[in-house]
């Protein structure tokens, strides 16, 4: 066996376990390796330290410029931009983090009637190949026959799924998981979500 097949070999191998594995959630990870929460506390404790030196750098910033007489209103609105974008954006990005670590560290109650965070977590990450072979069974590859029209029953498949999303070159169904699971089942939102935990 030459590098080239072993190597093709190995690719496809990875691919199977791709298709395959099982995608868990943070909050399903914790539970599995609960010593794992310590190292959540201390990334928490982390991104609000360095957010705290980020908005006070930013507030700086922000005086600073608030003080300073530009020539034109171009420069003005071209400095809130860059502090806009090179100073403001990381805050977001670690608010974003931070609720996320959060929210599977110590889940939010659930509330009569509402989603969670955490269940539109969990719903999003599902991957569609395996959703797709649960109501359809074993499917090959990532191009599937489309449920949206022929009835089902197409000769050719011309669904492609990629991780979460699908789009059909044939009708032009397009979606992520949430959505192909309302469609076919014709589920609300909300039922949709539920089952997919």
């Amino acid at each position: 066996m030459n590098f080239d097949q072993t190597e093709s070999i190995t690719l496809e191998l990875e691919k199977q376990y791709e298709s395959r594995r099982e995608w868990l959630s943070e909050k399903q990870w914790l539970e599995i390796f609960p010593e794992a929460k310590e190292y959540f506390v201390e990334r928490l404790e982390e991104l609000t330290e360095r957010k705290e030196q980020l908005v006070k750098e930013a507030k700086r910033k922000l005086e600073k410029h608030k003080a300073y007489q530009y020539q034109n209103e171009f420069d003005r609105w071209f400095k809130a931009k860059t502090i806009s974008v090179f100073d403001l954006q990381p805050i977001k990005e670690i608010n974003r983090e931070a609720q996320r670590i959060a929210c599977f560290i110590e889940p939010p109650k659930e509330t009569e009637g509402k989603l969670t965070d955490y269940q539109m977590q969990v719903a999003k990450s599902r991957l569609l190949k395996q959703i797709y072979e649960q109501m359809y069974g074993q499917v090959r590859g990532y191009v599937v026959r489309c449920p949206f029209h022929a009835g089902g029953q197409e000769k050719h498949p011309s669904l492609n799924i990629k991780g979460n999303f699908y789009y059909c070159h044939a009708c032009g169904a397009t979606g992520d998981a949430i959505d192909f699971v309302m469609k076919v089942r014709g589920l609300s939102f909300k039922d949709a979500v539920l089952s997919l935990q």
